[in-house]
This record gives C-alpha cells, sequence and structure tokens, in this order.
C-alpha cells in the first residue's frame, strides 16, 4: 500500500477492489460463454444420440413414415432443430464472451439467457416426470439430468456476471474511479 494511496481516505484502495471485482466478473462472462458453446455442442451430439437410438416408439415412429417423403420431412425437422439449438447456444456464448472482453449495454442476449433458462427448467422439469428406474437407459437419464442442471448454473451465473459488471461500471465511473 502506497502513502499516495492512504493519502485520499483508502478511495484509491475501494477502486483497486472494485476494478479487480470487474476483471473477475468479466473472466466469469468469457468461461461461461465458452462453456455454453460447448454445451451446444454436447445438445447436438445429445439430439442426434436421442434421435439414432432403439427406443420402442422411435421405431414405430421410423416404420410408420417409411415413405420417402416422410423419412425427408423427418431429416429436415431434425436439421432444423439441431440448428436451432446450436445457434441459440453459440449466440448465449459468443455474447457473453464478448461482454467480457468489451464491454457493452446491449439487454438482448440477456434476455436471450434468461428464456434459454425458462427454457431449460422447463425441459428439465418435463425430463423429470418421464424418467423411470426401471428402464435401461436411467444412467442416461442421470447424466443428462446432470448436464442439464449444470448449464442452467452457467447460464445463471453467466447473468449474474452481466449484472454484477453493469452495477460496478456504473458505481465506478459516478465515483470516478475509471
Amino acid at each position: 500500500m502506497t502513502p499516495e494511496s492512504m493519502a485520499f481516505g483508502g478511495r484509491l484502495i475501494i477502486g483497486d477492489k472494485m476494478k479487480k471485482e470487474l476483471i473477475k466478473q468479466r473472466d466469469v462472462l468469457i468461461t461461461g460463454g465458452t462453456g455454453v458453446c460447448l454445451f451446444g455442442l454436447w445438445s447436438v451430439i445429445r439430439i442426434v444420440m436421442a434421435f439414432l437410438m432403439d427406443s420402442p416408439e422411435k421405431m414405430y415412429y421410423v416404420e410408420s413414415s417409411a415413405t420417402g417423403a416422410g423419412r425427408f420431412v423427418e431429416g429436415v425437422v431434425l436439421i432444423i432443430v439441431i440448428m436451432l439449438v446450436l445457434a441459440a447456444h453459440l449466440y448465449i456464448g459468443m455474447s457473453s464472451r464478448a461482454a467480457g472482453y468489451r464491454p457493452t449495454k446491449r439487454r438482448v442476449p440477456v434476455v436471450v439467457t434468461i428464456l434459454f433458462i425458462v427454457l431449460c427448467i422447463f425441459s428439465m422439469w418435463s425430463d423429470l416426470f418421464e424418467f423411470d428406474f426401471n428402464t435401461k437407459g436411467y444412467i442416461a437419464y442421470i447424466v443428462t439430468f446432470g448436464m442439464d442442471l449444470t448449464l442452467i448454473i452457467t447460464l445463471v451465473s453467466i447473468v449474474i456476471a452481466w449484472f454484477r459488471i453493469r452495477w460496478l461500471q456504473k458505481h465506478m465511473t459516478d465515483r470516478g474511479y475509471e
């Protein structure tokens, strides 16, 4: 601690703490954004694997749509779903990484992230009602539940970091620390 920082009643010390906290929250955005992008890849793999699994419901659906047009529509719908899931993850992940590297006042990524959290919670809730220990794939349900819970925790930490950064920037500017 330098005598200059003590001369202003600790004003520079508080400013340094706020700057350190700002750097920490930006690191949370960068790390969380990378995690959300990777969760997007995991979600695509999970969708493809769920589609290719040999569950009786899916086999009945595939047999009933054995015509060429039915399989074509089935493939197009699968590709659209995969693209939407991947696009949502990449948008949230890349937006949070960008906000971690440079400050932004855009609110759309925060709103999209909050809506995605709600969607993930509803998805987990519906999966809980389908869960059955008597099936062969109950371990896959447990792993999927753990991954979805981790995604929700990551998304919540991103939202908290976004709001914390805005609060810190506002207070640092108001108090003249920047």
